[in-house]
């Protein structure tokens, strides 16, 4: 489990834990991904030796640091040289000491697997574009980004006083909707198994909420008239049958109902590829 890599090969340096010294420099490096050795899963990382490749680097160069899920480093590898990084991807799940991240000032994109952090707060005052969270013990999200991917967060309760643009929300069952009222900018909202809902009206507060996306959880019984009281709502993507799209496009006139399979505005059905096409040029996800 690894974030992606948006550097070319040639200047990306890859470090396997066990076997640091055989690692190739390139004459140009933006990024360093640490990999577990595919040889022997077991075998002991070498930290000492990582941190003497990180320190034959040029000072300020590295922009991305990866390190694979797999990997069984216990520490970081040092970082002090490098204050340009701008992507961490962190799925090594046996990491602990999270500190040498909060002395990176540039960070852009922080993608966290597992992380043992309760709270984000260390990464206030960020340039952040992009957060990705997956599982780990953070209870409440405390920073702002114009993107959000929180996935089996099963600590995670509520949202305080933020900004993000666009968020999906996996498999988080412990959130309290109604926290989501505090988010500032929240156009794109998608909610993929959130768990049982009976209403809809958690919800209501987002009032510059353009696109709402739920799937995965029965939504037969679940009110969804309310959204008619949410004045920026245009699309709405669920996870319900033909008729019911029909159904709820009648009620709430001006907003688009699909499924993906039938679509509706009002009394008028529409190809499916138009919500498509309506919601990328929305561009929700401007970061990138």
């Amino acid at each position: 489990m690894r974030g992606s890599n948006p550097f070319p090969k040639e200047e990306t340096l890859t470090i396997i834990e066990t076997r640091p010294r055989k690692a190739r420099i390139p004459a140009i490096v933006r990024a360093v991904c640490i990999r577990p050795d595919p040889k022997d899963w077991k075998a002991k990382p070498r930290l000492d030796e990582i941190d003497a490749v990180m320190a034959r680097l040029p000072p300020d160069t590295v922009e991305l640091v990866d390190i694979d899920y797999d990997c069984r480093l216990p520490h970081l590898p040092c970082l002090s040289r490098q204050r340009q990084v701008r992507y961490i991807n962190l799925g090594a799940h046996k990491l602990r000491d999270y500190s040498p991240l909060f002395t990176l000032t540039r960070l852009e994109h922080v993608f966290l697997v597992s992380a043992p952090l309760t709270s984000l707060s260390a990464f206030q005052n960020r340039p952040l574009k992009s957060v990705r969270l997956i599982r780990g013990h953070v209870a409440h999200v405390d920073v702002s980004a114009p993107f959000f991917f929180l996935q089996n967060c099963t600590q995670l309760t509520a949202f305080r006083n933020v900004s993000i643009a666009n968020l999906i929300v996996q498999s988080c069952r412990r959130i309290h909707l109604a926290s989501l009222a505090r988010v500032r900018g929240l156009r794109q909202l998608c909610l993929l198994a959130p768990g049982p809902l009976s209403s809809a009206a958690p919800l209501r507060g987002c009032k510059s909420l353009e696109s709402l996306v739920i799937t995965a959880t029965p939504l037969g019984k679940t009110d969804l008239r309310v959204l008619g009281a949410m004045p920026s709502l245009k699309w709405v993507f669920l996870g319900v049958g033909d008729a019911r799209v029909a159904e709820l496009a009648e009620i709430l006139p001006r907003v688009m109902i699909t499924n993906g399979e039938v679509c509706c505005r009002a009394t008028k059905q529409l190809p499916p590829q138009q919500y498509y096409r309506e919601v990328e040029a929305a561009d929700f996800a401007s970061w990138t």
